[in-house]
Parts: C-alpha cells; sequence; structure tokens
C-alpha cells in the first residue's frame, strides 16, 4: 500500500531521531549495569550466581531474564557492555513497532506519537545503559497489548522474569486475559509458569522469598514511602488523571488494558517509595502506555490531552543536547549517572591490583565498577543490594541501610570511601553517603586503618568533582 509524501517524511524523522539518540546516548552506562555483568562473569567461570567466589548465592540484581541473556551472549564472546547495548537498542525498536502496530503505519497521529515517544532522552539513557529498562518497557506494553492482539500473548510469559514488580503486574494482566478471553482461560497457568518455577527456584537457590534487593531497599515506613513514592510518580499520575477525563463508560479492551496496566505499575513504584536515579528510571516503562492511550483519545477528539506532554516535558531531550546530536556528539561525562565513575575505576583496579593479592575482601558503596573489574576479589557491598546480611537486618529505606559493625567484623582489608571535598590534612569531611561516614566516624575505624597516600578525582553527574579515598588495614589488627 502506498504511503503519502507526509508519512514518508514522518518515517524518516523517525529514523533521523531514533539513530541521532542512540548514538548520543550508547556511550552511557551505569554502575548499577555491572553488578549484572559481575554476576554473569561468575556464572560463566562455573562458581554459580554468586556475588563472591566462594560464598552463598545471593540475588543482588533486578532482573533474572537479563542475567539469562547477558550470559549468553558472555557465553558467545560478546562483551557485556556491547551485547547490553544491542538488547537495549532492540527493546527500544520492539516497543516502537508495537505502537506502529496498534495506532496504525499510515496513521500521521499515530506516526507523530512514536516520534515524540523517540524524543524521551531518558528513554535512551536507561534502555542503553546496561540495565533491563528497556526490556521491561518491551515485555510490559506487549504483555498488556496481548489483551487487545492475542498473537502478542507470549510476552507475559517473560513479564515476572523481566523486573521483581513483574509478577505483580501478571495480577491485573491475569485478570483482564479472564474477562476478555474467557474460551481462552488455560493460557494464563502457562503464563504463570516460568514466574513459579523461578520463585521455586529462588526459593531453593538463594533461600529467600524475594530479590536481596528487596530487602535492601524496602525498609522505610509505609508512609515515608508513599510520600517519597507520590513525589516521584506525580508526572505519571497526572497523566492518568487527564486521560482518565476522557474515558465513558464504554473505553475498549485497549484502552483499558493500558491503563489498569498502567495504574497497576504507577502503584508499585509509589509503594516502593519511587527511585533516586535521574531521568525517570522506573517511569520510563509506563510512557508508550501513556503515549498510545492519548494518541487514541486525541484522535476522538479529546485535544486538551496535549497537556500530557507538558507533564512529561522533563524527560524529553533537553534543547541543549539537539545540536550536540545533530553534530554527532555523544553524551559528555557530566551526563552519566555516576559521571567518570568508571573511568577512575579502570586507574583504581590497576592500582588494587599491584598492592593487594587476589581473594582479598574490599569494602564499598558503590558495588558495580570497581567489582566488575576486579572479579577474582572479594568485595564487602555496604549499602546491601549484594549483602544478605545488611539487606535483613540493617534498618533504614532506600539507600539508608549501612552496618558498621558488621563491615568491621568482616575485617576487610582495604575500605573505598567517597567524598565531594577535596581531602585536605589528616581530618576528613566525607559528606558523601551516611554509611561511608558512619563507618569513618566509628571510634576504632582508624584505629585499625590508615589512609592510603593518593586519593582519586573523577568528574561528578552535572560538573564539579569528587574524590576516592582507599583506606588500608594495619597489618597488626588482626
Amino acid at each position: 500500500m502506498k504511503l503519502s509524501l507526509l508519512n514518508f517524511f514522518l518515517y524518516l524523522l523517525i529514523f533521523f531521531v531514533f539513530s541521532a539518540h542512540v548514538y548520543h546516548y550508547a556511550p552511557h552506562a551505569t554502575d548499577d549495569a555491572f553488578i549484572f555483568y559481575r554476576y554473569v562473569n561468575h556464572i560463566v567461570d562455573g562458581n554459580g550466581i554468586v556475588w563472591n567466589k566462594g560464598e552463598l548465592p545471593v540475588e543482588g540484581f533486578s532482573s533474572p531474564l537479563w542475567i539469562f541473556l547477558l550470559t549468553i551472549g558472555k557465553l558467545f564472546g560478546v562483551p557485556l557492555p556491547i551485547f547490553s547495548l544491542i538488547i537495549g537498542v532492540l527493546s527500544i525498536l520492539g516497543t516502537v513497532l508495537i505502537m506502529i502496530i496498534i495506532l496504525n503505519y499510515k496513521s500521521i497521529l499515530g506516526l507523530i506519537s512514536v516520534a515524540v515517544l523517540l524524543c524521551f532522552g531518558s528513554v535512551y539513557y536507561w534502555s542503553l545503559s546496561g540495565m533491563e529498562t528497556g526490556l521491561f518497557m518491551l515485555c510490559f506494553l506487549a504483555s498488556f497489548v496481548s489483551i487487545h492482539i492475542p498473537s502478542f500473548r507470549y510476552w507475559v510469559l517473560l513479564l515476572g522474569l523481566t523486573r521483581p514488580e513483574g509478577f505483580l503486574l501478571m495480577i491485573p494482566w491475569s485478570i483482564l486475559w479472564a474477562r476478555v478471553h474467557p474460551q481462552k482461560r488455560g493460557f494464563i497457568f502457562w503464563a504463570w509458569l516460568p514466574t513459579i518455577v523461578y520463585f521455586l527456584f529462588r526459593l531453593l537457590y538463594f533461600d529467600a522469598w524475594l530479590p536481596n534487593t528487596y530487602y535492601a531497599k524496602v525498609g522505610a515506613s509505609l508512609l515515608e514511602r508513599l510520600g517519597d513514592g507520590f513525589m516521584y510518580a506525580t508526572p505519571v499520575l497526572l497523566c492518568l488523571l487527564t486521560i482518565g477525563l476522557t474515558f465513558r463508560s464504554s473505553i475498549g479492551t485497549l484502552l483499558l488494558s493500558l491503563f489498569m496496566g498502567c495504574t497497576a505499575q504507577v502503584c508499585i513504584v509509589i509503594l516502593g517509595g519511587g527511585d533516586w536515579m535521574t531521568w525517570g528510571r522506573m517511569l520510563v516503562p509506563m510512557f508508550p502506555f501513556i503515549i498510545i492511550m492519548t494518541s487514541i483519545q486525541i484522535a476522538r477528539g479529546y485535544r486538551f490531552l496535549i497537556v500530557i506532554t507538558y507533564f512529561l516535558f522533563p524527560f524529553s531531550t533537553p534543547f541543549a543536547a539537539w545540536p550536540a546530536m545533530i553534530q554527532g556528539k555523544t553524551l559528555p561525562i557530566t551526563g552519566f549517572q555516576e559521571g567518570g565513575l568508571y573511568n577512575i575505576s579502570k586507574e583504581i583496579a590497576l592500582d588494587i591490583r599491584k598492592n593487594i593479592p587476589k581473594g582479598a575482601t574490599i569494602a564499598i558503596n558503590h558495588a558495580g565498577f570497581l567489582p566488575y573489574l576486579l572479579s577474582d576479589y572479594n568485595f564487602i557491598d555496604m549499602t546491601g543490594l549484594n549483602d544478605r546480611f545488611i539487606a535483613h537486618h540493617a534498618k533504614g529505606g532506600l539507600h539508608q541501610k549501612y552496618d558498621v559493625e558488621y563491615v568491621l567484623q568482616r575485617k576487610p582489608e582495604l575500605v573505598v570511601f567517597n567524598s565531594f571535598i577535596k581531602p585536605a590534612g589528616k581530618k576528613l569531611s566525607l559528606q558523601y553517603w551516611m554509611g561511608e561516614t558512619a563507618l569513618y566516624e566509628h571510634p576504632s575505624f582508624l584505629k585499625q586503618y590508615q589512609m592510603v597516600p593518593i586519593y582519586y578525582e573523577r568528574e561528578r553527574f552535572g560538573g564539579g568533582n569528587a574524590y576516592i579515598l582507599l583506606f588500608s588495614r594495619y597489618s597488626n589488627t588482626d
């Protein structure tokens, strides 16, 4: 079928916007992604799904499906950062394809809606960062679209394995599926089977009901979590409320499924207390839902829904980034979530290898880059994401858990601190993360550890510098 000249132009625009964004954001890598890579390295090396060789297994990652896919890539010899980037790009393309199918590949409004999604820098920022965000966005959308287009139903088999909250999203999906496809209710069993099998595996292998990341992050009071979660999810809540104003007694299968799925996910995000990372990492998978629903209702005459653009504007590509993308420039280090932490971690890893024997224990806050680069060393994740004891026994909410006594009892050979203040003199002022400050200020810490006479400087997200300090254990404190 022939396309109009305007359609052709829009497809060219979509291709350009997509390509420019991918090239611009491809170098971005986040610390949490390298936690996945460390686990994959241990799996491929035959050590099992463990954080440290020889220790009990711990599920310190947020996506078993992501671990599985990365392991396949590693077995085929593809570098993990490259393989995760490929999956991220394919995930965005898959999401775009579903949107084009739903909104009609010849529809001007539909193609504009796709172009709008592709102008959200946050989509690329997180989908290409080495995290599972893009894959979850694809599985989440395809699963709820399957209520309207049953041929997409097999995506739901992956939903419960893509993110910890995936199995919760399968509950509204199951209700919708049973209601809309009563003659195919038997498929609900098959949809849940992979999730149930992995749940039993988790219980037997990790000896835990939920991922260790859940126990590490969710510890604050319900009231505190709700307050933080509402603040975090406000843009999507405003979008859902505005779209809801257009609903009548009958809204159709597609709108109902998308609205229920998006509402369920935003409730989960709120109950979890949101997230500390920039640019709405936990909100990104809901953007296609919002845009599809908005497009459908605008086509029905509800043009005031254009205001949704303003609610989501903070997640769009900054105006200042467009000239850089047009010129073929990539995201600067100051735009990375952890700034120049990865580059300086390479230098630190080389110095540690020269001075600290393999197998030594190192206590750390940022548990991605350095542990990945030093896979033959053991690490104490002081935030508890990869440490069962801290996750289960320390008090506090998101990134507020730490246990100074526990870390000191483990007697790490090296402790890695961070500071926003340049070291000067013997007394330091860290002002970075409360767990590091509490450890440094513990009465016995400086009796057991001495500062290595060198510090490392890196660029921070948004500009400015941060400093990394190493403290080695005195040999006579055993």
